[in-house]
């Protein structure tokens, strides 16, 4: 028998840990390369939108005009506050809601993101009002409107000539006064008209 068989063989022993080896280089240099790109790159910002819900109540005697203006005044600062509290806020939408005796309703709407309120921050320019708020909140108390009823026409009296009796006292001259047409005879032609 041969003493061949009993001996190990370098391959088997080889192989394996060779493997093993380079795939902890691989996966050293793989890793290496991630890290130092992640160090390079920095990673992507995903930006959002804040958004902001404000009521006001009206005030004693306060018209309507001065409840958009004080919403423009909040809308105007709660735009700036949240684009100055947070760096990663790309848009901010700000509803102003307006109370008066129970009702409530949006008066405005401001939706503007970064780029456009950096380089305009006004209200009045972004905002969007609601023309029907003023009446949902009772400031536009709606009046009956006046019906006017035409009267119908007054008549026209109609004057006859009276005789006048001259008498024997004094010889008086009269002038006699020529004769009123009614309105319905008018359309017809007088007869002594014609003749002349």
């Amino acid at each position: 028998m041969s003493t061949d068989r009993h001996l190990p063989q370098p391959h088997r022993f080889v192989k394996p840990r060779l493997t093993a080896i380079g795939f902890a280089a691989v996966l050293g240099i793989a890793g290496g390369i991630w890290v130092s790109e992640g160090a390079i790159a920095p990673q992507v910002v995903q930006a959002y939108t804040t958004r902001v819900d404000v009521a006001l109540d009206r005030l004693p005697n306060e018209s309507y005009d001065a409840l958009i203006r004080r919403a423009d005044i909040v809308a105007r600062a709660a735009a700036q506050r949240s684009f100055d509290r947070d760096i990663l806020t790309s848009e901010v939408s700000v509803i102003i809601i307006g109370r008066n005796q129970g009702s409530e309703t949006p008066i405005l709407t401001l939706d503007v993101s970064r780029v456009q309120w950096s380089s305009r921050p006004d209200t009045r320019r972004w905002a969007t009002y609601y023309k029907t708020s003023a009446a949902l909140l009772g400031f536009e108390q709606l009046s009956p409107v006046p019906v006017t009823v035409a009267a119908p026409p007054t008549p026209v009296p109609v004057v006859t000539p009276a005789p006048v009796q001259p008498s024997n006292n004094a010889p008086s001259q009269t002038t006699p006064n020529p004769p009123t047409q009614q309105p319905s005879q008018q359309n017809e032609a007088d007869p002594q008209d014609q003749q002349r």
